[in-house]
């Protein structure tokens, strides 16, 4: 019985040998993924920070572009309160049967 049973230890201790070192392949292909991931997130960030900031440029492009031109904000407010209060006023008046 004494030959079985090394033999068995023996079968069994290789059998854990194996299994760290699945388990220590399943880890370091679990940490590439991760650092992927923390990669995708940077990539994603700046790409979104980019176009923010292009974004940011050309709205301040366009306000220089307007004030240059002499259509500053107030002007074009103004007008789109008359045309909002000249289309409540058209509802109003077909809201009321005229």
């Amino acid at each position: 019985h004494g030959e079985e049973l090394k033999a068995c230890v023996l079968k069994s201790e290789k059998m854990i040998e194996a299994t760290v070192r699945e388990l220590e392949k399943v880890k370091i292909e679990r940490e590439s993924i991760v650092i992927e991931d923390d990669e995708a997130r940077r990539l994603m960030t700046e790409t979104a920070t980019k176009s923010c900031q292009e974004k940011l440029v050309e709205l301040q492009r366009s306000k220089v572009k307007k004030s240059k031109s002499g259509t500053e904000s107030d002007g074009s407010d103004s007008d789109s309160k008359v045309k909002l209060k000249r289309k409540y006023d058209s509802v109003s008046i077909l809201g009321n049967g005229e």
